[in-house]
């Protein structure tokens, strides 16, 4: 989930931070996958069972509070740290379904908190022209949801949800100097323990900033024909070599 640091209110970053507690991922699972078996509750900006998943700074996000603890909580955070009643945008694209089901559920909990939520319902294709629009006005957005694989997610440093490079960030255009220094020295560090406690010193960094917010993580099902051999297990992707057709 990207949260857009250029449109006020959300230049403020308890504002920003009270968010988490309006997504709860259980909720979220339910709605994509229709069961919980098929996803995962996680934290982890990189990956839950990565070599740098970690769940820190996660409080808020996972909290198990009966939802109308966290969403007075939520509301409360935002109050105390200057929201005004300002309208929220939220773009959902109705033609992906994972975002689409996932973004309700969130809409439906601002809503219940009190939260001023303008939601409005584009398709993929206008999102992706859309999130490029910096600041407000009347393109501006606060709130978008996302997808991202294994592959980049679970490295810091090629992540492309991860950089807080201000305007050479992804869409969201988080900015902290002190976090991306960490990133560097994660790119720099060869001890596998060291490199483990930076992977948890920038997690743990992100949520405070809230950078980006997990959502959790899901299996997303594949099928072939029994007569198609050789599929080669590779997360994210399907590669097209080693395979042949049983006759």
């Amino acid at each position: 989930m990207r949260v857009n640091w250029t449109n006020p209110p959300f230049d403020n970053q308890g504002i920003r931070r009270a968010i988490q507690n309006f997504v709860h991922q259980p909720d979220m699972i339910m709605a994509v996958m229709g069961n919980l078996t098929d996803g995962q509750i996680c934290g982890a900006l990189m990956m839950c069972g990565s070599a740098t998943g970690s769940e820190a700074g996660t409080e808020l996000l996972l909290s198990k509070d009966p939802q109308p603890v966290r969403l007075k909580r939520g509301m409360d955070m935002m109050r105390a740290a200057g929201y005004k009643d300002e309208p929220i945008v939220v773009l959902d694209a109705t033609d992906q379904v994972m975002q689409h089901n996932a973004t309700l559920v969130l809409v439906d909990a601002m809503r219940k908190a009190g939260v001023n939520v303008d939601l409005q319902t584009v398709d993929w294709a206008t999102i992706t022209a859309r999130r490029t629009n910096r600041g407000p006005g009347p393109n501006g957005w606060h709130i978008l949801l996302t997808t991202g694989g294994q592959v980049a997610s679970e490295n810091p440093a090629f992540s492309i949800l991860l950089p807080a490079r201000c305007e050479k960030s992804f869409p969201g255009w988080p900015c902290d100097a002190p976090y991306e220094l960490a990133r560097a020295a994660w790119l720099k560090e060869t001890d596998p323990v060291k490199s483990r406690a930076l992977a948890v010193d920038i997690q743990k960094r992100a949520m405070e900033l809230t950078i980006a917010i997990p959502y959790g993580q899901y299996l997303l099902p594949a099928a072939w024909r029994e007569t198609l051999q050789g599929v080669v297990d590779v997360p994210e992707h399907i590669v097209f070599w080693n395979m042949w057709k049983r006759e």
